[in-house]
């Protein structure tokens, strides 16, 4: 008897509505950051910012994960027996979630020019790491914020 696949369900709009709703709000941010005055607050706002950033990245990679277990570097998570099984089996999408969130959150500690590196390998977007890396350590910008 051969092995029946299983449909497997990604709805792209669930990743873009992640990335619409940080978008927006980095808009709103944007419109409304010429009227602070206080560099406490920039410099607030900036961690803020750069705290959203990650965040909607690390939604979207769990997102992609739990439609695509095996996608996941088994070097990088404890089961790795069973990565295959999380792809063939019906198993509940709150163990894929969870497994998701654990592997994207350790991927998050590493430096950001990797992280941006593996949205774009896994989610094949096109981001430029090393502008963005260069731009947050203050290396490409005018408008930087002084915050030593």
């Amino acid at each position: 008897m051969s092995k029946v696949e299983r449909p497997r369900l990604f709805i792209i709009q669930e990743i873009e509505s992640i990335l619409k709703t940080a978008i927006s709000e980095m808009e709103l941010i944007n419109s409304e950051v010429i009227s602070i005055t206080k560099e406490y607050q920039l410099k607030s706002l900036l961690t803020y910012i750069f705290a959203r950033y990650e965040s909607a990245l690390s939604d979207s990679l769990i997102e992609y994960f739990i439609a695509f277990p095996e996608k996941m570097d088994t070097s990088k998570i404890s089961i790795r027996d069973d990565l295959e099984l999380l792809s063939e089996q019906s198993l509940s999408t709150e163990f894929k979630r969870r497994l998701a969130e654990n592997y994207v959150s350790t991927q998050f500690f590493k430096n950001l020019e990797e992280v941006l590196k593996l949205v774009e390998r896994q989610l094949s977007v096109n981001i430029n790491s090393k502008e963005i890396t260069n731009k947050v350590e203050g290396k490409e910008s005018n408008t930087q914020l002084n915050c030593s």
